[in-house]
């Protein structure tokens, strides 16, 4: 007949499973909160920072604006060039293109 196997000081046992299994609680828990916390900064800087409107009206044309960027070959390989042609809107006709 075989014996049962219980550990000489069993609390102590009893005592480290159940800090083993808070640790994993609590890393888990922590890991989680951390998680959350990433994603709620990165909401509220991304809410914060498309509030800030600098860009000029689309509907105003007063300076060097590109309206359309035309490409001579859409679809390229590897080893391939296009032509890349901007149209442009200079209404007051003083800004140069290089």
């Amino acid at each position: 007949m075989k014996k049962n196997f219980y550990p000489a000081n069993l609390s102590a046992f009893a005592l480290a499973t159940v800090l083993k299994n808070f640790f994993i609680i609590a890393t888990a828990r922590f890991w989680l909160k951390f998680r959350l916390g990433i994603f709620l900064l990165f909401s509220f800087y991304s809410l914060t920072a498309c509030m800030s409107n600098n860009l000029p009206k689309y509907s105003e044309l007063n300076s060097l604006r590109i309206l359309v960027l035309i490409s001579s070959n859409p679809e390229l390989d590897a080893a391939g060039s296009t032509t890349i042609t901007p149209i442009v809107s200079d209404v007051t006709e003083t800004t140069s293109l290089t």
